[in-house]
């Protein structure tokens, strides 16, 4: 793929091209649970591939409230200067074929003040879907 860095990595062609010029989570959706994946807000409906990308910074977190039903638990965390890398997990003990990750400005994380084992919501942003 040639054009500008920041087109091929805002929409990159392939799977490949996705996965070389930064940092995804790769869901395939025959192997994640489907209303996970509909409470995080992704639409199935629109789907045209096998596999779901979706950047970290893509995936927006907020702490879930008592009443809500969580989408994910925060397992760890990382620190990364000016962001905070997050790494989830299902509820009810499911667990993600693979480690699933978010980005956030430290300061968003402090407001929200979260910690390991907090119960959160997720809302998939933006999404790419690839064969």
């Amino acid at each position: 793929q040639q054009g500008a860095p920041s087109d091929i990595y805002d929409h990159p062609s392939n799977s490949f091209v996705s996965r070389f010029i930064g940092q995804t989570n790769i869901l395939d959706i025959e192997e994640v649970d489907q209303d996970w994946l509909t409470t995080t807000g992704l639409s199935l409906a629109t789907s045209d591939g096998k596999f779901v990308h979706v950047r970290p910074h893509d995936i927006e977190v907020i702490k879930s409230e008592a009443a809500a039903a969580p989408a994910a638990v925060l397992k760890d965390w990382q620190h990364l200067g000016s962001l905070i890398r997050i790494e989830l997990a299902q509820v009810d003990d499911k667990q993600f074929t693979k480690p699933i990750f978010a980005e956030m400005p430290n300061e968003r994380f402090k407001q929200l003040q979260l910690g390991r084992g907090d119960k959160v919501a997720v809302k998939i942003r933006h999404a790419r879907w690839f064969n």
